[in-house]
Formats: C-alpha cells, sequence, structure tokens
C-alpha cells in the first residue's frame, strides 16, 4: 500500500517526466533545425541552436561530470524529503514538478550529448543575448515560484 507521501511523490514525478518530455520535444526541433535563427520579436526574441557544456551563461564549460553529479543528487534529495517540502500543497507540487523537469530535461542532454541544447535566445540591452531551454524555464520558475510563495507565508507566530 503506497503511503499519501508516496502518491504525492508520484504526481510530481510525473508533472516533473512530462516537463522532461516537453523539453526534449522542443530540443529535437531545434536540432532539426541546427544552423537557422527564428526571429520572433525583432532584436528580443529568437530560436537560435546552441550547444551549452556550462551552466547558466555558459560558465564553468566543460563539467558535464560535476553537473551530473548535483543534478542526481538533487533528485535524490526531493525524493528523500519528500515530506518536507511538503507535496500535498498543489502550488509546492507544481514548483517541486517544474524544478525536477527541468533538471531532468537538462540532464538527459548531458548524459546522451555531454551538452545541454539551448535554443531560445532573448537580447536584454546592453547585455547582449542570452540563450537558453524550456527545462531551464521550468527549472527558474520553480525556484522563483517556490521563493515568493514562502516569503509570502512568512515565518510562523
Amino acid at each position: 500500500m503506497a503511503t499519501t507521501s508516496n502518491r504525492q511523490l508520484l504526481r510530481v514525478s510525473l508533472f516533473a517526466v512530462a516537463i522532461a518530455c516537453i523539453d526534449q520535444i522542443a530540443k529535437a526541433f531545434a536540432r532539426a533545425n541546427a544552423g537557422c535563427r527564428f526571429d520572433l520579436i525583432d532584436g528580443f526574441l529568437a530560436l537560435s541552436y546552441l550547444e551549452n557544456s556550462g551552466a547558466a551563461f555558459g560558465i564553468f564549460p566543460g563539467c558535464r561530470i560535476f553537473f551530473c553529479t548535483v543534478a542526481f543528487t538533487a533528485l535524490a534529495a526531493g525524493v528523500l524529503w519528500r515530506r518536507r517540502l511538503q507535496l500535498g500543497k498543489p502550488l509546492n507540487a507544481i514548483c517541486f514538478g517544474l524544478i525536477g523537469g527541468g533538471i531532468i530535461g537538462n540532464l538527459v542532454d548531458r548524459l546522451r550529448f555531454g551538452y545541454v541544447v539551448d535554443f531560445i535566445a532573448m537580447g536584454l540591452p546592453p547585455f547582449g543575448w542570452n540563450t537558453f531551454n524550456l527545462a531551464d524555464s521550468a527549472l527558474c520558475g520553480g525556484v522563483a515560484i517556490y521563493i515568493c510563495c514562502e516569503l509570502l507565508r512568512g515565518k510562523p507566530k
């Protein structure tokens, strides 16, 4: 018989896998169109293929084993701390599903190719162009929503 905590973890895990699958489908499209650039909003948003062997903004290139280890550790921590994460709260479940999906999406790339496929290019003057993917967006969005919710909840009195 599955405990409530295990059922909640299963739901979050299925959501995370769905996010990772959507990310992988989008990256397959990007790989198939490598070399092409699609301007969506001139000077601001484009689809453009990039191979990133590093972390955010390409920092620490070539640290594949380190990044894979961090990803596996983060996923294992989520499983071990599932009760503490309060996955029964719908917003927490969404946040950790997004985070897990982002981790899995980029981990799959690192294991398959040795780099992460980025394809969403955003120009932010005066900073230039930054390129990311759906997994990055899911992970950052999940973290941001979780932090905002925690700040709004405040400390118990």
